[in-house]
């Protein structure tokens, strides 16, 4: 797993790339708290790019969601951003999207394989 990072004048952003399993978690891990502290210097979000993760097991899952108590105890925000198939399969799955609490965007004609839960009710996406 490759871990690019990258700040701007307006946010920290972390790129994983590959797998985000349990052998790749400490990187993360701390990758995350290092970014926690430089964000909080410059009073920015942190985001993370998602979007050339390739596998995303429960442990990874439990770091972002360890990840955003820690931010919000900060008060920083922390945003994951352009989920692949495995991270929404396996977000979906567990019925996390509400507890991360972060826009998800779906294709239209990717819609009919997730059934997302937002708070205390419950979308079903549709094939348009």
């Amino acid at each position: 797993m490759k871990l690019r990072r990258r700040e701007t004048d307006e946010l920290v952003l972390l790129q994983p790339e590959g797998a985000l399993d349990l052998l790749s978690l400490d990187s993360v891990r701390s990758a995350l708290l290092d970014s926690f502290d430089r964000a909080a210097a410059g009073k920015k979000p942190v985001c993370v790019d998602l979007s050339r993760v390739t596998e995303f097991d429960t442990p990874a899952l439990q770091v972002f969601l360890s990840a955003k108590q820690s931010a919000k105890k900060r008060n920083l925000k922390l945003r994951l951003v352009n989920h692949t198939e495995p991270v929404l399969k396996n977000i979906t799955l567990l019925g996390a999207v509400s507890l991360l609490a972060d826009p998800v965007k779906i294709r239209s004609e990717d819609k009919s394989k997730y059934v997302l839960k937002y708070g205390l009710s419950r979308v079903e996406n549709n094939a348009d």
